[in-house]
């Protein structure tokens, strides 16, 4: 006699009172976070492969970061001349990189 072969994980409660949104704006722009790397405060956000659609040069190696390649971006979130001039100096780094500074 043969079991029966669960399916998947088992459905978790839906909050009446969540944002659905929010979780969509997460995957589609990626999630934010804030981190401590030398005494300061960083902000980061993930950018997930569908929207890396440029190529940037990684200030943690010597490597571009090509199309279509998951990575971060980071600025400031402690900066002296407040949060608009710590998103115009944000720059994108490879996850692998930014673990390691």
């Amino acid at each position: 006699m043969g079991r029966k072969q669960r399916r998947g994980p088992a459905p978790q409660a839906v909050d009446p009172h969540a944002d659905p949104s929010a979780e969509l704006r997460a995957r589609i722009l990626g999630s934010q976070e804030r981190a401590t790397r030398g005494g300061r405060e960083w902000q980061t956000r993930q950018i997930p492969a569908t929207r890396a659609t440029k190529v940037y040069r990684c200030p943690g190696c010597p490597n571009d970061i090509p199309v279509g390649q998951a990575h971060l971006v980071v600025w400031r979130a402690d900066h002296l001349f407040g949060d608009d001039a710590g998103v115009s100096e944000r720059r994108h780094w490879h996850s692998h990189c930014w673990r390691l500074a």
